[in-house]
């Protein structure tokens, strides 16, 4: 292994240990940041399949397109419960399924 793969794989780390303790508190979490937590979830999963597909030299583009929309659409349900006093909620979901609808036509 060199010096590169070593700097990718543990660039990883942050991500995966965040999403472990989110795991381990999740329970103990009120619901917004269990919404977050969900997000933390996807974005370790999808960091790990990408990086053993690339280690693999296979092609993980499509992981990213997946993960823009999900991912935006997990934020976009956090912000929705966190701000919900101070935006209105059709604004949140004005703006959510306007981005996926552009994203899916991209």
């Amino acid at each position: 292994m060199n010096t590169t793969e070593i700097i990718i794989i543990t660039s990883h780390a942050p991500i995966i240990t965040s999403a472990v303790y989110a795991a381990i508190l999740y329970k103990k979490l009120d619901k917004k940041l269990q919404l977050f937590s969900l997000f933390l979830f996807l974005s370790a999963f999808i960091q790990i399949t990408a990086l053993i597909l690339a280690l693999n030299r296979t092609n993980n583009l499509p992981l990213l397109h997946i993960y823009v929309a999900a991912g935006f659409l997990l934020l976009a349900l956090f912000y929705k419960n966190v701000l919900e006093n101070f935006i209105h909620q059709g604004v949140i979901w004005t703006i959510t399924i306007t981005f996926l609808l552009y994203t899916i036509l991209n």
